[in-house]
């Protein structure tokens, strides 16, 4: 995505996927623990922008299937399997 202007809940999404998409490949050093952490770091994240902007959890999931569609369209194949489930999970909505 190269908007430099916009709705920041995109933003907030954009960073969730890229916590939440697993990138690493399977064997890589830490992998197991670094896995175990992102979703906390999202968290930590979340949270964070909560308390200096309010975030209407309706508004931030309305973001999560344009944003997914963009990040498909940056062709990383390591992520396609769990972008088109995400896709298809939120169009179905």
């Amino acid at each position: 995505m190269t908007a430099t202007q916009g709705n920041p809940l995109g933003d907030v999404v954009w960073t969730r996927l890229l916590l939440e998409l697993d990138n690493l490949p399977a064997g890589a050093p830490n992998k197991e623990a670094i896995d175990a952490v992102l979703p906390m770091l999202y968290e930590g994240y979340r949270n964070g922008y909560s308390e200096v902007r309010d975030v209407d959890n309706e508004a931030l999931h309305q973001w999560v299937f344009p944003v997914a569609v963009a990040r498909l369209g940056d062709g990383l194949s390591s992520e396609r399997q769990q972008l088109l489930y995400i896709i298809q999970k939120y169009a179905n909505e």
